[in-house]
């Protein structure tokens, strides 16, 4: 290596300039041995990402193989963006991702519905249920409803509560449950009705029900691919038990409101779903209320009957831990939960 790249000065061959040569090249073996440590801290930071990068891949692969996905039906944003378009024609298209909410919370719904596209750009299909109609219904300002159904992306499908009473029971309407719940419980027991309309009025062969406060990171394309084998998928709240310490929450809460977290529903279009939809939306027409002392938590501890009403080969209960993080499992799951990537 030529010594002028190394920061030294050719030597000269009188005593003179070589004792001055020496001089200068004192510091050489210094500034030499720090390249030397940042090169190596370099590599040992490339070698710990590949290891960090392998170790995600194991825990992903292991998470298929639990859940019966093959290598090659798995599909992330990466691959979306790196090809522009979706890897193939996988059985996620029509699949619709559906959330229900007051005009209200148009935030959550707009900030849910980015996550979602964001980390699953494949998906195509946002249903926002709306637990209201466009025109108020008992005189009031329309201004504000107009105002946000206005600033919705096109690519959302709108449905408002009104379009909800075909799927009802005959001798009951929307407003007959508006009128009988609050605002939060009329939110939740019109879910039954908004996953018979995605079924019917869009044709979807499999809806994603997610509560718009949830945060997604990550491919969906597992919930999807699921699917295909079971008509539901539902997630519990614990898969661990909790202390016996004294502090909030504790498994008799747990029981109270349910043992299935409904803030995440997954449903196939078929006989099981519609029957379990229609079972569903009659216990919720007077039996939704937040009321655990009588047994009802909201349209949540009804999916406790689903371990004995739907059979066995046809539910899949998500028992993976990157799926329902939440401060009622943290106690164990924070423990190993990070954030990686940006």
């Amino acid at each position: 290596v030529p010594a002028r790249l190394l920061g030294a000065t050719c030597v000269p061959q009188d005593g003179r300039g070589r004792q001055q040569a020496r001089e200068k090249m004192r510091p050489l073996p210094t500034a030499f041995l720090c390249a030397v440590i940042c090169g190596v801290i370099s590599l040992l930071q490339v070698f710990y990402f590949l290891g960090v990068a392998q170790h995600n891949l194991e825990w992903t692969t292991m998470h298929k193989v639990s859940l019966g996905i093959e290598e090659d039906q798995i599909a992330s944003a990466d691959d979306y963006h790196r090809t522009r378009q979706p890897v193939a024609a996988h059985p996620w298209q029509g699949t619709c991702v559906l959330t229900i909410s007051s005009f209200n919370n148009y935030g959550f719904v707009k900030v849910f519905f980015e996550s979602v596209s964001f980390s699953n750009p494949f998906i195509d299909c946002f249903v926002w249920v709306v637990a209201d109609n466009k025109e108020p219904w008992v005189g009031g300002d329309a201004s504000f409803p107009r105002q946000i159904l206005a600033d919705c992306p096109d690519s959302w499908h709108v449905v408002v509560a009104d379009q909800l009473n075909d799927y009802m029971e005959s001798d009951s309407s929307v407003l007959e449950l508006a009128f009988r719940y609050d605002m939060q419980c009329f939110n939740t027991v019109i879910k039954p009705l908004a996953f018979k309309y995605v079924f019917d009025a869009l044709d979807a062969p499999k809806v994603l029900y997610f509560d718009n406060d949830v945060w997604i990171t990550h491919s969906l394309s597992e919930i999807i691919h699921a699917l295909d084998k079971y008509k539901l998928v539902v997630t519990p709240h614990v898969t661990q038990p909790v202390p016996v310490d004294g502090l909030r929450q504790d498994e008799r809460q747990i029981m109270r409101a349910g043992q299935f977290n409904f803030g995440f529903v997954g449903m196939a279009r078929s006989e099981t779903a519609l029957s379990m939809l229609a079972w569903w939306a009659n216990r919720l027409r007077y039996y939704g209320y937040a009321l655990p002392d009588q047994g009802m938590h909201f349209d949540q501890n009804w999916g406790a009957m689903i371990l004995s009403y739907v059979a066995e080969s046809e539910y899949l209960i998500l028992r993976d831990p990157r799926y329902n993080i939440a401060y009622w499992n943290l106690h164990y799951r924070g423990q190993h939960l990070r954030l990686v990537g940006d």
